[in-house]
């Protein structure tokens, strides 16, 4: 039987349906899943940076073409993949959040265990 790989998706959705149902998590999993996304979120991170470097590099082009900075930068938006880009942005910040929120679940959990 071979394994799933382990992605962002997979760990998020996980929690997602975990929070669903209600079903507790332990700290351990807590720790492990951010020590994961931690990890991983490097993709995320190399996926905005291609697309923060082309909107960069349209931008560069259109102004030396002769448009304004603020035309270039709206004329760009519309050559890449922008709605992507936001919602990468948006789930970085989430993971960032959730590393955070996790290690605080952690420790309440591990502060529980030792009473």
């Amino acid at each position: 039987m071979q394994k799933e790989n382990v992605t962002i998706d997979t760990i998020l959705d996980w929690f997602r349906e975990a929070v669903k149902t209600r079903n507790p998590i332990s700290a351990n999993i807590w720790i492990e899943s951010s020590l994961k996304l931690n990890i991983l979120v490097e993709e995320l991170d190399d996926a905005i940076a291609e697309i923060e470097g082309e909107m960069a590099r349209i931008e560069g082009e259109l102004i030396g073409e002769g448009e304004t900075a603020a035309a270039a930068k709206r004329i760009s938006k519309g050559k890449v993949a922008y709605t992507e880009y936001l919602k990468a942005k948006g789930k970085r910040k989430r993971i960032e959040e959730f590393i955070r929120l996790s290690k605080k679940q952690a420790q309440i959990l591990s502060q529980r265990q030792e009473f």
